[in-house]
């Protein structure tokens, strides 16, 4: 059997990550019908090291669209 297609509007998921509105993976996998794991694999892939998962009660995505650089995050 094939693997779904899905189409994830990206403009509207960056849109919405950087205003605050989706804060949880959970967020992200019921809006495109998928589970939670392959929902984080599909963010990371696509923001790379914009993006930072935290776990726990108050964690969340975090994005960043301008990372640090390695030599600034070293010399901060």
């Amino acid at each position: 059997m094939p693997r779904k297609t899905i189409n994830v509007d990206w403009n509207a998921v960056t849109t919405a990550l950087s205003s605050g509105q989706m804060t949880k993976i959970e967020q992200f996998a019921s809006q495109y019908g998928v589970s939670r794991p392959t929902a984080k694999k599909m963010l990371a892939d696509k923001y790379g090291n914009n993006i930072i998962f935290n776990r726990g009660r108050a964690g969340g995505i975090v994005y960043n669209p301008v990372p640090l650089s390695p030599a600034s995050a070293v010399n901060a």
